[in-house]
Protein backbone atom coordinates (compact mmCIF):
# COMPACT_ATOMS: atom_id res chain seq x y z
CA UNK A 1 0.00 0.00 0.00
CA UNK A 2 1.54 3.52 -1.24
CA UNK A 3 1.87 6.18 1.34
CA UNK A 4 -0.80 8.59 -0.97
CA UNK A 5 -3.37 5.78 1.26
CA UNK A 6 -1.64 6.70 4.53
CA UNK A 7 -1.81 10.39 3.60
CA UNK A 8 -5.74 9.75 2.93
CA UNK A 9 -6.03 7.56 6.19
CA UNK A 10 -4.31 10.20 8.64
CA UNK A 11 -6.65 12.88 7.23
CA UNK A 12 -9.69 11.18 8.00
CA UNK A 13 -10.51 9.65 5.12
CA UNK A 14 -10.64 5.88 5.36
CA UNK A 15 -10.64 3.56 2.26
CA UNK A 16 -13.81 1.75 2.76
CA UNK A 17 -16.11 -1.10 1.79
CA UNK A 18 -19.41 0.50 2.79
CA UNK A 19 -21.61 3.28 5.09
CA UNK A 20 -21.60 0.66 6.88
CA UNK A 21 -17.72 0.97 8.22
CA UNK A 22 -17.60 4.43 9.65
CA UNK A 23 -19.86 5.47 12.86
CA UNK A 24 -20.76 8.47 13.65
CA UNK A 25 -20.50 9.60 17.43
CA UNK A 26 -23.87 10.62 19.77
CA UNK A 27 -22.30 13.61 19.86
CA UNK A 28 -21.82 14.77 16.62
CA UNK A 29 -25.29 13.10 15.32
CA UNK A 30 -26.73 15.59 18.18
CA UNK A 31 -24.62 18.57 16.77
CA UNK A 32 -26.35 17.79 13.33
CA UNK A 33 -29.75 17.83 14.97
CA UNK A 34 -29.63 20.92 16.49
CA UNK A 35 -27.86 22.67 14.03
CA UNK A 36 -30.44 21.97 11.33
CA UNK A 37 -33.04 23.10 13.79
CA UNK A 38 -31.60 25.69 15.66
CA UNK A 39 -27.80 27.02 14.20
CA UNK A 40 -25.41 27.54 16.85
CA UNK A 41 -28.43 27.80 19.50
CA UNK A 42 -27.28 30.73 20.89
CA UNK A 43 -27.65 34.64 20.18
CA UNK A 44 -23.88 35.70 20.57
CA UNK A 45 -20.86 34.50 20.71
CA UNK A 46 -17.27 35.61 21.35
CA UNK A 47 -14.74 35.96 18.67
CA UNK A 48 -11.63 33.88 18.91
CA UNK A 49 -7.92 34.53 17.48
CA UNK A 50 -5.86 31.59 16.32
CA UNK A 51 -2.17 31.70 17.86
CA UNK A 52 0.73 30.83 15.73
CA UNK A 53 2.54 27.95 16.86
CA UNK A 54 6.28 27.23 17.95
CA UNK A 55 7.37 26.39 13.93
CA UNK A 56 7.95 23.71 12.42
CA UNK A 57 11.30 23.03 13.42
CA UNK A 58 10.67 22.95 16.61
CA UNK A 59 7.84 20.99 16.82
CA UNK A 60 9.10 18.46 14.77
CA UNK A 61 12.02 18.19 17.08
CA UNK A 62 9.49 17.39 19.67
CA UNK A 63 7.49 15.37 18.37
CA UNK A 64 10.21 12.70 17.09
CA UNK A 65 12.06 12.79 21.11
CA UNK A 66 8.12 12.52 21.99
CA UNK A 67 7.20 9.30 20.08
CA UNK A 68 10.77 7.60 20.80
CA UNK A 69 10.40 7.99 24.57
CA UNK A 70 6.48 7.04 24.36
CA UNK A 71 5.18 4.17 26.05
CA UNK A 72 2.69 2.98 23.61
CA UNK A 73 4.82 0.70 21.34
CA UNK A 74 5.74 2.84 18.30
CA UNK A 75 9.41 1.52 19.04
CA UNK A 76 10.26 4.48 16.57
CA UNK A 77 14.24 2.75 15.36
CA UNK A 78 17.29 5.50 15.49
CA UNK A 79 18.94 6.58 12.41
CA UNK A 80 18.42 6.73 8.89
CA UNK A 81 16.69 10.14 9.15
CA UNK A 82 16.45 12.70 6.67
CA UNK A 83 14.87 16.23 6.86
CA UNK A 84 13.06 18.06 3.96
CA UNK A 85 11.49 21.26 3.57
CA UNK A 86 9.42 22.06 1.19
CA UNK A 87 7.46 25.35 1.09
CA UNK A 88 6.28 25.67 4.56
CA UNK A 89 5.85 21.83 5.02
CA UNK A 90 9.08 20.16 7.18
CA UNK A 91 9.29 16.31 6.76
CA UNK A 92 11.49 13.99 9.19
CA UNK A 93 11.59 10.18 7.49
CA UNK A 94 13.43 7.71 8.43
CA UNK A 95 14.44 4.47 6.49
CA UNK A 96 12.85 2.16 9.39
CA UNK A 97 9.28 3.28 7.57
CA UNK A 98 8.14 6.05 9.81
CA UNK A 99 7.55 9.73 8.57
CA UNK A 100 6.77 13.08 10.22
CA UNK A 101 5.15 16.22 8.74
CA UNK A 102 4.85 19.56 10.14
CA UNK A 103 3.31 22.05 8.25
CA UNK A 104 2.67 25.70 8.66
CA UNK A 105 3.43 27.43 11.92
CA UNK A 106 4.12 23.87 13.63
CA UNK A 107 0.02 23.69 14.45
CA UNK A 108 -0.87 21.12 11.84
CA UNK A 109 1.50 17.76 12.03
CA UNK A 110 1.06 14.18 10.45
CA UNK A 111 2.61 11.38 11.59
CA UNK A 112 2.29 7.42 10.11
CA UNK A 113 4.40 4.46 11.09
CA UNK A 114 2.78 1.92 8.24
CA UNK A 115 5.70 -0.51 8.58
CA UNK A 116 4.38 -1.75 11.54
CA UNK A 117 0.52 -2.36 9.67
CA UNK A 118 2.69 -5.05 7.36
CA UNK A 119 4.01 -6.64 10.00
CA UNK A 120 2.50 -10.27 11.41
CA UNK A 121 1.73 -8.46 15.02
CA UNK A 122 -0.55 -6.34 13.30
CA UNK A 123 -2.56 -8.98 11.12
CA UNK A 124 -5.93 -7.94 9.69
CA UNK A 125 -8.93 -9.41 11.67
CA UNK A 126 -12.72 -9.88 10.38
CA UNK A 127 -14.78 -7.20 9.98
CA UNK A 128 -17.06 -8.08 12.94
CA UNK A 129 -13.93 -7.94 15.20
CA UNK A 130 -12.75 -4.66 14.78
CA UNK A 131 -11.78 -2.11 17.78
CA UNK A 132 -15.27 -0.62 18.46
CA UNK A 133 -16.17 2.64 18.86
CA UNK A 134 -16.28 2.53 21.93
CA UNK A 135 -12.91 1.30 22.69
CA UNK A 136 -11.09 3.49 19.93
CA UNK A 137 -12.03 6.51 21.74
CA UNK A 138 -11.15 5.34 25.02
CA UNK A 139 -7.43 4.29 23.80
CA UNK A 140 -7.60 7.36 21.54
CA UNK A 141 -7.87 9.85 24.18
CA UNK A 142 -5.02 8.10 26.34
CA UNK A 143 -2.80 8.52 23.49
CA UNK A 144 -3.34 12.45 23.02
CA UNK A 145 -3.22 12.31 27.03
CA UNK A 146 0.03 10.84 27.81
CA UNK A 147 1.99 10.94 23.87
CA UNK A 148 0.59 14.41 23.05
CA UNK A 149 0.47 15.80 26.36
CA UNK A 150 1.76 19.38 25.62
CA UNK A 151 1.34 19.48 22.20
CA UNK A 152 -2.84 18.63 22.11
CA UNK A 153 -3.61 20.74 24.88
CA UNK A 154 -7.44 22.46 26.15
CA UNK A 155 -7.79 25.00 28.50
CA UNK A 156 -10.42 26.05 30.51
CA UNK A 157 -13.75 26.23 29.20
CA UNK A 158 -12.61 23.64 25.88
CA UNK A 159 -13.19 19.66 25.53
CA UNK A 160 -12.25 17.16 23.34
CA UNK A 161 -15.27 15.65 21.53
CA UNK A 162 -15.06 12.34 19.63
CA UNK A 163 -16.65 12.54 16.12
CA UNK A 164 -16.75 9.57 14.48
CA UNK A 165 -14.77 6.19 13.85
CA UNK A 166 -13.57 4.99 10.64
CA UNK A 167 -12.16 1.85 9.30
CA UNK A 168 -9.44 0.76 6.47
CA UNK A 169 -11.36 -2.37 4.78
CA UNK A 170 -9.87 -4.67 2.55
CA UNK A 171 -12.07 -7.00 0.36
CA UNK A 172 -11.93 -9.38 -2.42
CA UNK A 173 -13.38 -12.23 -4.69
CA UNK A 174 -13.07 -14.03 -7.71
CA UNK A 175 -15.09 -12.41 -10.88
CA UNK A 176 -17.03 -9.15 -10.89
CA UNK A 177 -19.48 -11.10 -8.33
CA UNK A 178 -19.67 -9.60 -4.50
CA UNK A 179 -17.01 -9.89 -2.37
CA UNK A 180 -16.09 -13.01 -0.97
CA UNK A 181 -14.02 -11.86 2.23
CA UNK A 182 -13.40 -8.47 3.84
CA UNK A 183 -11.03 -7.50 6.90
CA UNK A 184 -9.87 -4.45 8.81
CA UNK A 185 -6.28 -3.42 8.50
CA UNK A 186 -6.51 -0.72 10.61
CA UNK A 187 -9.24 1.62 13.33
CA UNK A 188 -9.21 5.48 13.05
CA UNK A 189 -11.01 8.22 15.71
CA UNK A 190 -11.35 11.39 15.13
CA UNK A 191 -11.90 13.75 17.45
CA UNK A 192 -12.86 17.86 17.45
CA UNK A 193 -13.08 20.67 19.72
CA UNK A 194 -15.81 23.07 21.69
CA UNK A 195 -15.20 25.86 23.29
CA UNK A 196 -17.61 27.20 25.83
CA UNK A 197 -19.95 25.13 24.49
CA UNK A 198 -19.61 25.84 20.78
CA UNK A 199 -18.20 23.18 18.36
CA UNK A 200 -15.30 24.32 16.19
CA UNK A 201 -15.93 23.69 12.36
CA UNK A 202 -14.05 23.50 9.40
CA UNK A 203 -10.38 22.13 8.99
CA UNK A 204 -9.13 23.76 12.84
CA UNK A 205 -9.50 21.60 16.03
CA UNK A 206 -9.67 18.30 14.56
CA UNK A 207 -7.16 14.89 15.24
CA UNK A 208 -7.34 11.66 14.08
CA UNK A 209 -5.97 8.98 15.86
CA UNK A 210 -5.25 5.64 13.67
CA UNK A 211 -4.69 2.12 15.58
CA UNK A 212 -3.36 -1.58 14.35
CA UNK A 213 -5.78 -4.56 15.03
CA UNK A 214 -3.48 -5.22 18.26
CA UNK A 215 -3.87 -1.58 19.47
CA UNK A 216 -0.63 -0.01 18.57
CA UNK A 217 -1.06 3.39 17.41
CA UNK A 218 0.35 3.87 13.71
CA UNK A 219 -0.95 7.16 12.42
CA UNK A 220 -1.82 10.21 14.24
CA UNK A 221 -2.51 13.84 12.51
CA UNK A 222 -3.54 17.26 13.95
CA UNK A 223 -4.58 20.33 13.15
CA UNK A 224 -4.51 22.33 16.85
CA UNK A 225 -3.68 25.81 17.66
CA UNK A 226 -4.37 27.49 20.87
CA UNK A 227 -7.25 30.23 21.08
CA UNK A 228 -7.30 33.63 22.62
CA UNK A 229 -10.33 35.24 23.26
CA UNK A 230 -10.53 38.67 21.42
CA UNK A 231 -12.56 40.65 24.08
CA UNK A 232 -15.47 41.43 21.44
CA UNK A 233 -18.99 39.61 20.62
CA UNK A 234 -20.46 38.70 17.69
CA UNK A 235 -24.61 38.30 16.99
CA UNK A 236 -25.44 35.23 15.47
CA UNK A 237 -28.72 34.78 13.07
CA UNK A 238 -31.35 32.53 13.42
CA UNK A 239 -32.29 29.49 11.12
CA UNK A 240 -34.40 31.80 8.94
CA UNK A 241 -31.56 34.01 7.44
CA UNK A 242 -29.03 31.49 7.97
CA UNK A 243 -31.12 29.22 5.19
CA UNK A 244 -31.15 32.51 2.77
CA UNK A 245 -27.76 32.83 3.69
CA UNK A 246 -26.82 28.98 2.31
CA UNK A 247 -29.64 29.75 -1.00
CA UNK A 248 -27.66 32.48 -1.68
CA UNK A 249 -24.05 31.62 -0.91
CA UNK A 250 -24.24 27.92 -2.39
CA UNK A 251 -21.67 27.16 -4.30
CA UNK A 252 -23.04 24.45 -6.55
CA UNK A 253 -23.80 25.80 -9.41
CA UNK A 254 -24.28 23.12 -12.28
CA UNK A 255 -28.01 22.99 -12.68
CA UNK A 256 -28.89 20.29 -10.34
CA UNK A 257 -32.03 18.51 -10.41
CA UNK A 258 -32.09 17.37 -7.06
CA UNK A 259 -29.93 18.08 -3.83
CA UNK A 260 -29.90 16.48 -1.10
CA UNK A 261 -28.28 18.23 2.20
CA UNK A 262 -26.36 15.49 3.89
CA UNK A 263 -25.07 17.41 6.85
CA UNK A 264 -25.45 20.81 8.60
CA UNK A 265 -22.71 21.80 11.60
CA UNK A 266 -22.97 25.23 13.27
CA UNK A 267 -20.13 26.92 15.56
CA UNK A 268 -16.94 28.37 15.35
CA UNK A 269 -15.25 28.27 11.94
CA UNK A 270 -11.54 27.84 11.39
CA UNK A 271 -10.40 26.69 8.01
CA UNK A 272 -7.47 25.38 9.71
CA UNK A 273 -3.45 25.70 8.95
CA UNK A 274 -3.32 26.06 5.18
CA UNK A 275 -1.17 28.57 2.76
CA UNK A 276 -4.23 30.58 2.08
CA UNK A 277 -5.24 31.21 5.23
CA UNK A 278 -5.86 34.91 6.77
CA UNK A 279 -3.76 35.00 9.61
CA UNK A 280 -5.51 37.94 10.93
CA UNK A 281 -8.56 36.76 10.35
CA UNK A 282 -10.73 36.30 13.76
CA UNK A 283 -12.39 32.67 14.42
CA UNK A 284 -15.75 33.92 14.13
CA UNK A 285 -19.27 31.89 13.61
CA UNK A 286 -20.40 29.49 10.26
CA UNK A 287 -22.73 27.03 9.62
CA UNK A 288 -20.61 24.27 7.13
CA UNK A 289 -23.46 22.87 4.80
CA UNK A 290 -22.47 19.47 3.21
CA UNK A 291 -24.76 18.53 0.52
CA UNK A 292 -24.86 16.34 -3.06
CA UNK A 293 -26.26 17.16 -5.89
CA UNK A 294 -27.71 15.21 -8.81
CA UNK A 295 -28.24 16.06 -12.86
CA UNK A 296 -29.21 13.74 -15.42
CA UNK A 297 -27.30 13.62 -17.92
CA UNK A 298 -27.93 11.59 -21.52
CA UNK A 299 -24.78 10.11 -23.64
CA UNK A 300 -23.93 7.88 -26.47
CA UNK A 301 -22.36 4.41 -25.58
CA UNK A 302 -18.86 3.89 -27.03
CA UNK A 303 -19.46 0.30 -28.06
CA UNK A 304 -23.05 0.07 -29.52
CA UNK A 305 -23.98 3.36 -30.07
CA UNK A 306 -27.10 3.41 -28.38
CA UNK A 307 -27.80 6.46 -26.25
CA UNK A 308 -27.77 6.03 -22.28
CA UNK A 309 -28.31 8.41 -19.35
CA UNK A 310 -27.24 8.75 -15.98
CA UNK A 311 -26.69 11.15 -13.15
CA UNK A 312 -23.63 13.57 -12.73
CA UNK A 313 -23.49 13.77 -9.11
CA UNK A 314 -21.68 16.56 -7.33
CA UNK A 315 -20.39 16.84 -3.49
CA UNK A 316 -20.33 20.00 -2.45
CA UNK A 317 -18.81 21.74 1.11
CA UNK A 318 -19.85 25.29 2.03
CA UNK A 319 -18.94 27.44 4.74
CA UNK A 320 -21.56 29.98 5.39
CA UNK A 321 -20.67 33.21 8.02
CA UNK A 322 -23.75 33.55 10.20
CA UNK A 323 -22.88 36.63 12.46
CA UNK A 324 -24.89 39.44 11.98
CA UNK A 325 -22.16 41.69 11.25
CA UNK A 326 -19.68 39.36 9.46
CA UNK A 327 -16.02 40.61 9.87
CA UNK A 328 -12.90 40.26 7.24
CA UNK A 329 -11.49 37.40 6.43
CA UNK A 330 -9.55 37.60 2.68
CA UNK A 331 -9.47 33.71 2.44
CA UNK A 332 -13.11 33.33 3.08
CA UNK A 333 -14.92 34.02 -0.17
CA UNK A 334 -18.08 33.49 1.25
CA UNK A 335 -17.39 36.07 4.13
CA UNK A 336 -15.56 38.73 1.09
CA UNK A 337 -19.15 38.27 -0.56
CA UNK A 338 -21.73 39.22 2.02
CA UNK A 339 -19.09 42.10 3.14
CA UNK A 340 -19.30 43.41 -0.60
CA UNK A 341 -23.13 42.56 -1.14
CA UNK A 342 -24.76 42.17 1.44
CA UNK A 343 -27.51 39.96 2.19
CA UNK A 344 -29.03 38.90 -0.83
CA UNK A 345 -31.84 36.43 -0.58
CA UNK A 346 -31.29 34.25 -3.66
CA UNK A 347 -33.41 31.14 -4.58
CA UNK A 348 -30.99 27.85 -5.35
CA UNK A 349 -30.66 24.63 -6.42
CA UNK A 350 -30.42 24.01 -2.70
CA UNK A 351 -33.64 25.82 -2.07
CA UNK A 352 -36.19 22.88 -1.75
CA UNK A 353 -33.35 20.55 0.18
CA UNK A 354 -33.85 23.36 3.25
CA UNK A 355 -36.23 22.63 5.80
CA UNK A 356 -39.89 23.61 3.94
CA UNK A 357 -40.86 25.73 7.04
CA UNK A 358 -37.87 28.05 6.72
CA UNK A 359 -36.79 28.18 3.24
CA UNK A 360 -36.32 31.09 1.30
CA UNK A 361 -39.01 32.68 0.00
Amino acid sequence: MTRSVVAALVASIAVLSSGAQARESAYRAELGARSRASGLGVKTVELLQRLPGRGNAEVASLVTSRLRASASVLRLAEGGEQRSVDGSRLQVTSTSGWSIRVREDGTRVEFDNRGYLEQAAASRVAVSDRISHEELERIGRSFISETLAGLVTTKAGEELVPLKSEYEVHGGGEGAGPKQYESVAANTIVFGRTVNGIAVVGAGSKIAVTFANDRTPVAFSYDWPEYAALGERQDVHDMPVINERVSALASMRFGASEVEVKRVECGYFDRGAKRKRDVAAPIQAACVVHYVGRRQVEGVAADHGAPESGALVTAISDAIPVGVRVLEDAAWPHAQALRKYGDVCAVSEISEALLPDQSPR
